[in-house]
């Protein structure tokens, strides 16, 4: 499951493994993929998927996908700051290991989030073409 993988991850990296940062990094890109997907419909698995409406699940799914730009846009101006910006992410990750603070909490709250949109769009019954 893509969350407890994220987790795991992200885990792993802030402990100082570098292999985890690939992991973490696919694992985001799976995410942002599957983010666009409930946002503006798409093919998966060769099915079309229409995007994400309904009052139950679009608000969740709007409050989720702010969250995530949210954290892109964080991610995307530690990427203009310096030449190596991956290296430099794992140092700040390898140098930080033991004060997991807001980034951490980003974390579960994204993951929270995740899970109530998912949940919510597994109850609402999808618009037949």
């Amino acid at each position: 499951m893509l969350s407890q993988r994220l987790a795991k991850a992200a885990q792993q990296a802030s402990q100082g493994n570098r292999e985890a940062f690939k992991q973490l990094r696919d694992s985001r890109d799976e995410f942002a993929a599957l983010m666009n997907l409930l946002l503006d419909g798409g093919a998966a698995g060769g099915v079309s998927l229409p995007a994400t409406l309904g009052a139950a699940a679009r608000p969740a799914l709007d409050a989720l996908d702010a969250e995530w730009k949210k954290t892109e846009k964080q991610r995307g101006a530690g990427d203009r700051r310096g030449a190596q910006p991956g290296r430099a992410r794992q140092r700040g990750a390898l140098d930080q290991r033991h004060q997991p603070g807001a980034a951490g909490a980003r974390r579960r709250d994204l993951g929270a989030l995740a899970c109530r949109a998912a949940a919510r769009r597994a109850r609402t019954p999808s618009p037949r073409s």
